[in-house]
């Protein structure tokens, strides 16, 4: 069994795709040319040349790792490998929805670079961080966000397995990092924040996908069309929530 597993956001490092597009500049250069209309941002510029600064705000990073993504997809294709499903982690979801034919390229695009706009207006409204935090419990996490001011209180925000949690806030992100010594090892960057509030109405065309496609938000199995409820569940929660046999 064949399964192609897309990466979030945090893959980003400047030239990735360099080789690919001068291998084959039709391939990788049509998503970048989509990602750069899509997003208003000059995404082909950032991945090939940077700086690193520009290449990992939210809203460029996303869009060029789902356009690089996509473009190793189609090569992967090209050469003969066919997944029996696809999956994706955060960003990775919206890649794998696509590759499966479950959402179009032009639908994907426009889904991500509006994430990742949203993503960075709250960030700059609203500054936080994130913490993977590995070997310590859901209990003894959740008493550490709620030992937060009010206003500065943290949360769970993906349940990778039962002993690797991240953590969103920068109250809940220093107290976990202040207890590693017990077991817990820390590593801080950007995941998880509130942007829910933000989301507008979209039409999205569904259609069924060639392949099966896993999601992470309840290990669903997508064989056919998604449906209305399903997802805006997906594409409009900020927080995604999995138990490690749902996610496996």
């Amino acid at each position: 069994m064949i399964a192609f597993l897309f990466p979030g956001q945090g893959s980003q490092k400047v030239g990735m795709g360099a080789e690919l597009l001068a291998e084959n500049p039709e391939l990788f250069g049509q998503y970048l040319d989509q990602a750069n209309a899509a997003s208003g941002l000059p995404i082909r510029r950032c991945s090939l040349e940077g700086p690193q600064e520009e290449l990992t705000d939210t809203k460029v990073a996303q869009p060029a790792l789902f356009a690089l993504s996509l473009a190793l997809f189609d090569l992967a294709r090209g050469h003969g490998l066919r997944p029996d499903f696809v999956a994706g982690h955060s960003l990775g979801e919206y890649t794998a929805a696509v590759a499966s034919g479950a959402l179009s390229v032009e639908d994907g695009m426009e889904l991500v670079s509006l994430r990742g706009r949203l993503m960075a207006e709250i960030q700059s409204e609203r500054p936080g961080a994130m913490a993977a935090v590995i070997g310590l419990d859901t209990d003894r996490l959740s008493e550490l966000c709620e030992q937060g001011a009010d206003t500065e209180r943290g949360a769970l925000g993906d349940l990778n397995s039962p002993r690797q949690i991240v953590v969103s806030g920068a109250e809940a992100a220093g107290r976990a990092g202040a207890v590693r010594g017990g077991g817990g090892r820390l590593r801080v960057g950007l995941h998880r924040i509130p942007i829910a509030r933000k989301l507008k109405p979209l039409r999205i065309r569904r259609t069924n996908p060639r392949m099966p496609c896993r999601f992470r938000l309840g290990g669903t199995l997508l064989r056919a069309a998604l449906a209305r409820g399903p997802l805006k569940r997906w594409a409009g929660r900020p927080r995604h929530d999995a138990s490690p046999a749902a996610s496996a």
